[in-house]
């Protein structure tokens, strides 16, 4: 499962009014936006006995960035929203089971921009059954 699945998904879920949502960038010209992408840091990936082969799924460590305008309590809210929308959550996708898990307790805040306005990232994994 891509990100841009992941991503289809997400904006079935996730409470986005209106931001703009992407995979692989973010607008850093709107001040209501979420990107998503690949983690290249988290835990070990876990091993299946028999291989990759035996492995009964897949696993995406996800990080989804989130801008939330020049608010700082209304930034903060949206991003325990979607903490609370992401930190587990079962889904169904083209057949397959999957989740969602988090990796932090939290949503984590980065700072503000140039322009002020607020981002938090929020780190999780996508467990996706393999394809039979």
């Amino acid at each position: 499962m891509g990100l841009d699945a992941i991503l289809t998904l997400m904006r079935e879920i996730l409470p986005h009014e209106g931001a703009e949502m992407a995979a692989h960038t973010i607008s850093r010209n709107r001040e209501r936006a979420f990107g998503l992408f690949h983690r290249g840091r988290g835990v070990a990936k876990a091993g299946a006995v028999g291989g990759d082969d035996a492995a009964g799924y897949d696993v995406e460590r996800l990080v989804l960035l989130i801008r939330w305008g020049r608010d700082g309590n209304a930034a903060e809210a949206k991003s325990r929203e979607v903490y609370g929308v992401l930190a587990s959550r079962g889904f169904v996708a083209d057949g397959r089971t999957g989740f969602l898990m988090a990796v932090n307790e939290a949503p984590v805040w980065i700072g503000m921009d140039e322009r002020g306005v607020f981002e938090y990232t929020l780190d999780f994994d996508v467990y996706v059954e393999k394809g039979r």
